[in-house]
C-alpha cells in the first residue's frame, strides 16, 4: 500500500514523531518530516532512515506558532502530493495555573495545536485526498486541568478531528491517536524508571505504552480505509482513570 505514498509528519525530530516516521520509512513512504526547532536531530534521523531503508526524506524546519512562517511552507507544499499528514508537532508546558497564563500562551497553544494543522489539512484536501491523523493525548477526557492552554488547545484539535471527518469526507479520512505515557522503542530497554512507576499508578493496565504500539497503531489506521472519525487511545488504559 506504501508504494508511491508520501507522508508529512510534523515534530518529527525525537520521540513519537521520530519513531512514526520510522515506521512509515520502513514501510516505503517517501517522507517529509518537520520540527520547529530542533534541526541537527531532525537531519541526523533522516540521515539515518536514508541509511537504514533507503526512503527518501525531505526535513523542514519551521516554526508552527509562526503565521508568516506557516502560511510561506503551506505555499511550498502546495506543489506535493501529500498522501498521509501526521499532526504531532506538540508544546507541552509545565503546569501552571489559569492565573499565568496570558493571551500569549493561549496563542501560542492554538497556534501549534490547531491553527497550523487546519493549514496543514488543507495541502492533503487540495490534491487527490488522503488521511489525516492527529495525535492528540490520552489524559484529555480525565480533565485534569493543569495546563489549561495546552489542554484547551488540543480539545479543540480533538474535535476538530471528528468536525473534519465528515467535512471532509468522502475524498479525506480523519483520525486520531491518543497516547499516554510512554516508552521509547523496544530496542531501546524499558524507560526510566519514574516512567514506569508512573504508569503504574495512572494506567490500568499498570505499565506504559510503547512507541511501537502508536507505530502499529497508524499502520492500522492507514490501511482500515473504512475507519474516519476514530481516536485511539494508545495508552494502557490511562485514559479511564487509575484503578480502584
Amino acid at each position: 500500500m506504501a508504494r508511491y505514498r508520501t507522508a508529512l509528519v510534523t515534530g518529527a525530530a525525537s520521540r513519537i514523531g521520530a519513531a512514526l516516521a520510522a515506521a512509515l520509512a520502513a514501510d516505503g513512504y517517501t517522507l517529509h518530516l518537520h520540527t520547529g526547532h530542533d534541526q541537527a536531530r531532525l537531519h541526523a534521523k533522516a540521515q539515518t532512515l536514508r541509511a537504514r531503508y533507503g526512503a527518501a526524506v525531505t526535513t523542514h524546519v519551521v516554526d508552527l506558532a509562526d503565521q508568516g512562517a506557516v502560511s510561506r511552507w503551506s505555499a511550498v507544499l502546495r506543489d506535493l502530493r501529500v498522501d498521509l499528514l501526521v499532526n504531532n508537532a506538540s508544546a507541552f508546558p509545565a503546569t501552571r495555573p489559569l492565573s499565568s497564563i496570558n493571551w500569549d500562551d493561549l496563542h501560542h497553544a492554538l497556534a501549534v495545536h490547531l491553527l497550523a494543522p487546519l493549514d496543514l489539512v488543507r495541502v492533503v484536501s487540495r490534491g487527490r485526498g488522503g488521511h489525516v491523523v492527529n495525535v492528540l493525548d490520552a489524559r484529555l477526557r480525565l480533565l485534569d486541568g493543569q495546563r489549561l492552554d495546552y489542554e484547551l488547545a488540543k480539545h479543540t484539535l480533538a474535535q476538530s478531528t471528528l468536525l473534519l471527518a465528515k467535512a471532509l469526507a468522502p475524498k479525506v479520512r480523519v483520525n486520531a491517536l491518543a497516547p499516554g505515557l510512554v516508552l521509547p522503542p523496544v530496542d531501546a530497554g524499558h524507560g526510566p524508571n519514574w516512567l514506569v512507576d508512573q504508569a503504574r499508578e495512572r494506567a490500568v493496565l499498570q505499565r506504559p505504552a510503547r512507541l511501537d504500539d502508536l507505530s502499529m497503531a497508524l499502520r492500522f489506521l492507514e490501511h482500515a480505509i473504512s475507519v474516519t472519525g476514530q481516536v485511539i487511545n494508545v495508552d494502557s488504559g490511562e485514559h479511564l482513570g487509575p484503578r480502584r
